[in-house]
């Protein structure tokens, strides 16, 4: 599935980037393993920035029932990238 993620942010992610935005904004994300994929991808474009924000059900979980710990751990070797939760 993450290859999958991957495949599917890969071709938006290179038109942005070759469009010489500032940071790539990845938003409302319902889930973990979107945020892993989107962290192995950022790799492929080592001089872009960009933070992650979780969409949550409560105040304690992604909108897909993940504990936000993991959500944090998913993204925390990422030094490229930021993280919020809304």
């Amino acid at each position: 599935m993450v290859e999958y993620l991957k495949q599917w942010h890969r071709p938006r992610m290179e038109i942005l980037v070759n469009s010489g935005v500032d940071l790539l904004a990845f938003e409302t994300l319902p889930a973990v393993l979107e945020a892993k994929a989107l962290v192995e991808l950022l790799r492929e474009f080592p001089h872009s920035r960009a933070w992650v924000a979780y969409s949550c059900k409560d105040g304690g979980h992604t909108h897909h029932g993940e504990p936000m710990s993991q959500g944090v751990e998913a993204v925390l070797d990422c030094s490229y990238l930021h993280i919020s939760v809304f």
